[in-house]
């Protein structure tokens, strides 16, 4: 089982503001049985990089009965190069900022003498390069998507973090025995911010520190480019088509030779037509050629995959049969609260819309958004509240996003009916965490979750009739994030 835990993130100390100011008169290298700032016990090491080695250890403070953690430790080799130090404070502050399911959890930032060191999630499992090692033909397709939806899902919440991870690949994915999927080793990641900043001045920081793994490294990072989110996309469709044959895309070859030779990755068979150009998208040569979002990889990838242009018919169908609507009952239809909510969406939308916006576009996020709605009620069929609710709600590529994107720039009324169905199934998706966290006696949880599906459909009966008997349950129940979109005097 991967450890939860919480930690105060600090450095005691002044800690170097490069690697050269660490004294060699105080090393001590690390080893099983050395104590780390008397509370951090070292019992094996668990492997070992270019830049450092993990060992698991048992923390002396924790209470619970499940002490362990991980700790990395800056490699020998590295401590005297001037940005080794840098490249892993940066992994903790990065990671300190990406609180996702599919994202390893960094807990501490330190240093004891000579020995820097971060505490992260001790995980059982196995990477997934030493998975892929016994299954050398590749995996079957459900087993392949698990595992490519939790690092898309990864890389999707880093990047609208503004963070690029800048060396994804099979080793720095973990396989843990409850089949989580989890990224790790953001070492060399740089945010797009610092990126703009520096792209004019500084070479790419991981060419530096020789950091690239060159089979799973786009063009433009072995061209000191600037980092982007696409060099991430590429990285992704070589794992995914790895996970699918066993076989790297290009037989290994790195991307400026493939390009040079104009490799073209073979079809992996059993893929449908748009799911093999989503991942011939993916591969692409040129960064303006790519995919540009993790999301709208697995939006085009996923099992679901349909023909985009019957996206917003299939939506608007769904709607009908959702509003029990058959053929001679338009007047009832008509009446149903369904279509009053759609109604009034598209009277709010009526004069919104963006006539560059393409039809195709338009299906996709369509598409994405009833994806991240089932993806949500899955989660929330195993009691992953906040994970299904990162679906909903918590990015700038969730349901509800995505569909308030569709209503403000679609510029056909056949698409925002379709979102304004698809708000419809968001406040509904809503119903199950609400009504399972009020079971649990977590009323604060359940009224935040209720709030958000209330704030979406006011009309909503099961969420509307929860809120006055959770709200009794809560102090001062405006505060809470879902409540505040709510009108003033809902909850009184």
């Amino acid at each position: 089982m991967p450890v939860n835990k919480t930690y105060e993130v600090t450095v005691q100390g002044d800690l170097p503001g490069d690697a050269t100011e660490l004294d060699p008169l105080q090393s001590h290298a690390p080893a099983p049985g050395m104590v780390l700032r008397d509370r951090f016990v070292l019992q094996r090491m668990l492997g070992a990089g270019g830049m450092s080695k993990v060992f698991l250890a048992i923390d002396r403070e924790l209470e619970d009965s499940n002490p362990y953690v991980a700790i990395k430790v800056l490699g020998d080799s590295f401590k005297e190069h001037p940005q080794a130090l840098t490249s892993l404070r940066r992994e903790v502050n990065n990671s300190r900022q990406l609180n996702h399911p599919n994202i390893v959890g960094v807990y501490h930032f330190d240093r004891h003498d000579d020995i820097v060191f971060m505490v992260m999630e001790y995980m059982r499992g196995e990477p997934l390069d030493e998975f892929l090692r016994k299954h050398r033909e590749g995996l079957p397709w459900d087993q392949a998507w698990h595992i490519i939806r939790g690092c898309g899902e990864a890389l999707a919440y880093m990047h609208d973090h503004g963070v690029v991870h800048s060396d994804f690949k099979p080793g720095n994915v973990f396989l843990t025995e409850d089949n989580e999927v989890k990224v790790l080793d953001l070492g060399i990641a740089r945010t797009l911010d610092e990126a703009l900043a520096t792209s004019n001045t500084t070479r790419f920081e991981g060419d530096a520190l020789l950091a690239l793994t060159p089979q799973y490294a786009s063009c433009e990072m072995f061209e000191g480019q600037s980092p982007d989110r696409r060099d991430d996309i590429y990285a992704l469709g070589c794992v995914a088509y790895l996970l699918l044959t066993g076989r790297h895309p290009f037989d290994g070859a790195r991307a400026i030779d493939a390009r040079s030779n104009e490799l073209v990755a073979e079809r992996p068979p059993g893929l449908r037509q748009a799911q093999w150009q989503a991942l011939l998208k993916s591969l692409a040569h040129r960064r303006r050629e790519r995919t540009r979002h993790a999301q709208e990889f697995l939006a085009s990838f996923g099992p679901q995959t349909r023909s985009r242009n019957a996206g917003p018919w299939i939506a608007v169908t769904a709607l009908l049969l959702v509003s029990g609507v058959a053929v001679g009952s338009w007047q009832v239809y008509r009446a149903s609260p369904e279509q009053r909510f759609v109604d009034e969406m598209l009277v709010q939308y009526r004069d919104t819309g963006d006539p560059s916006v393409g039809k195709e576009q338009v299906a996709l996020w369509l598409e994405q958004g009833a994806q991240n709605i089932a993806m949500a009620n899955a989660a929330f069929a195993g009691d992953e509240f906040d994970r299904g609710g990162y679906f909903l709600h918590g990015s700038t590529s969730s349901a509800k996003w995505v569909y308030d994107l569709v209503l403000r720039q679609a510029p056909d009324e056949a698409s925002k009916r379709a979102a304004a169905g698809g708000m419809l199934q968001l406040a509904a998706a809503y119903e199950q965490p609400a009504q399972r966290l009020a079971e649990m006696e977590r009323p604060r949880e359940a009224l935040d979750f209720a709030c958000r599906g209330v704030a979406i459909n006011a009309h909503n009966p099961v969420l509307g009739g929860l809120l006055p008997a959770l709200a009794e349950k809560v102090p001062n129940p405006g505060v809470i994030a879902g409540c505040k979109d709510l009108p003033e005097g809902t909850l009184r």
